[in-house]
């Protein structure tokens, strides 16, 4: 089995805290910076966890690595910040997150930082009610930005997570904490659900590893909320679901085989506006996004960044130059990427047992809050 934490109990989502919670419903931009640190630090301790559970949309295991350096390019920004406003430091998250996001996952989780920063405006704190709103508009930013979304995937989760979020509100529950507890639980079950909406995911027996990596986000918030030390990690079963595995002697057709494929290039770069230029997001999408497949093409301030998979990488660059200065390329052999992921990873099989991470959460743990 894998090393992975102990499966922590979902928050409360029923408000029961204590009897100052309702005054305790504000984050300042310091506690926005503590939450956005431990998140990415329980992620990274994660990594490898979320790496295993990587088939979609490329097997390459690299999706909890890709979401890692994602957040800490976003903590990297913040701590660049003077301004302690939680506006200016979840702005701050975004820019950081959409210029240093790498891969499919990592790009989409930049787009939810985006969406937050969108939600939250240039308040200095953050109500209940705002943190709920931001997380609903993180999904649905990360929603726009990809051309063909797929359900069972970390949209899924970070909606979910949002929607309960925003419920918990419209419930009176109006604790900044509790609203977290909610995005956790709504997350939690999404995540489990995920192998029931993506059919390779099912075959493969693991859940979502883009899903995964977010909840573990919000989880990781929680443990700053209520100002606890990260735990110690254990050894636990991998997070799966409970589906069908693969057959007991590890064999497998090629033509059945949810890691098989054909995948080319992760072909990754920012396009920087010349001096005075307008550099238009939607122009620049419209005219890529027919050279690549998991096309996304996300905007900052005076720049663009594009991620496409494509069997001819110098035909996506030599366009992109059209629009500005292409700098931050990469280009990674995602079929040599596959095969190195399915040698290390052995493949279930051979009566390997592969198991849920835990019981159902308990509902009813309290979560605090601060002030």
């Amino acid at each position: 089995m894998m090393a992975d934490s102990m499966q922590q109990p979902e928050p409360s989502v029923d408000g029961r805290g204590g009897e100052n919670d309702a005054e305790r419903s504000r984050i300042d931009g310091a506690t926005v910076r503590h939450m956005l640190e431990l998140a990415t630090t329980w992620l990274e301790r994660h990594v490898t966890v979320v790496n295993a559970l990587n088939v979609f949309p490329v097997p390459d295991g690299d999706t909890g690595t890709n979401m890692h350096l994602t957040m800490r390019a976003a903590v990297e920004a913040v701590r660049r910040v003077a301004d302690e406003g939680a506006g200016a430091v979840v702005r701050a998250a975004a820019q950081g997150a959409v210029l240093g996001a790498r891969g499919n996952s990592g790009v989409i989780l930049s787009q939810i930082v985006a969406g937050l920063s969108r939600g939250v405006g240039d308040t200095r704190s953050i109500s209940s009610a705002e943190f709920a709103r931001a997380l609903a508009e993180g999904a649905s930013n990360a929603y726009r930005a990809v051309t063909r979304p797929v359900e069972g995937t970390i949209l899924t989760v970070a909606r979910a997570a949002g929607d309960a979020a925003v419920e918990c509100v419209t419930q009176a529950r109006e604790s900044v904490s509790t609203v977290l507890g909610a995005a956790m639980a709504g997350a939690h079950r999404a995540v489990q659900a995920t192998p029931l909406q993506l059919p390779l995911l099912k075959q493969a027996g693991v859940v979502d590893a883009g899903g995964e990596g977010y909840r573990l986000i919000l989880e990781g918030m929680g443990f700053a909320l209520r100002g606890e030390a990260l735990p110690a990690l254990g050894e636990v079963s991998l997070p799966v679901a409970a589906v069908q595995m693969l057959p007991d002697d590890g064999t497998i057709s090629p033509e059945d085989d949810p890691l098989a494929g054909e995948w080319g290039y992760c072909t990754q770069f920012v396009i920087v506006a010349h001096d005075g230029a307008d550099l238009s997001v939607e122009k620049v999408r419209d005219d890529l996004q027919v050279l690549a497949e998991s096309t996304m093409v996300v905007g900052g301030d005076g720049f663009v960044r594009i991620h496409g998979h494509t069997e001819d990488p110098g035909s996506l660059l030599t366009r992109a130059v059209q629009f500005g200065r292409v700098q931050r390329i990469s280009i990674e052999d995602m079929d040599a990427q596959a095969e190195r992921w399915r040698m290390a990873a052995g493949r279930v099989g051979g009566g390997t047992e592969v198991r849920s991470s835990g019981e159902p959460p308990d509902l009813d743990a309290p979560l605090a809050d601060v002030a």
